[in-house]
């Protein structure tokens, strides 16, 4: 993202100069950053023998929503044209975007949908369900229709 909206020119400068992209690629570099750090907390915890029970977990969630944080700002700025592949007349900077977004489809599913993880987070950290108010299920749901 950076390299194109330096390379882009728009109306006299590059498309950089732009304050509302420059304050987009700004969110984007610091969410990646944070992400790259919460990532690194858990194996640091692990090799200094420290107690863990929600750092991976945090991790995992803020990668799978910052990467459709990402995707969704990324297209904001380079367009309708950020989707197109590697094959496809027009695509920005060959289709990278693309592939990249076909790669982290992927990726996050593994280990169950963001919603799982959402969850394993809540139990995580003390935040469930409890005995009294357990989840609604087709055996204990009531009708209200008729």
């Amino acid at each position: 993202l950076v390299s194109y909206i330096q390379d882009t020119r728009h109306v006299g400068g590059s498309l950089g100069s732009e304050p509302v992209v420059q304050q987009t690629a700004m969110d984007v570099a610091l969410d990646s950053h944070v992400d790259n750090l919460s990532a690194k907390r858990t194996p640091w915890m692990y090799q200094n023998r420290m107690q863990m029970s929600y750092a991976g977990n945090v991790a995992n969630v803020h990668n799978r929503e910052s990467d459709l944080r990402s995707a969704i700002r990324v297209r904001d700025v380079m367009g309708m044209y950020a989707l197109l592949g590697t094959n496809e007349p027009g695509a920005l900077q060959e289709g990278a975007q693309e592939v990249n977004q076909r790669g982290k489809a992927g990726q996050r599913h593994a280990g169950g949908s963001t919603n799982i993880a959402k969850v394993v987070l809540a139990r995580r950290i003390g935040i469930r369900r409890t005995q009294e108010r357990a989840a609604p299920t087709p055996s204990t749901a009531t009708s209200h229709g008729s």
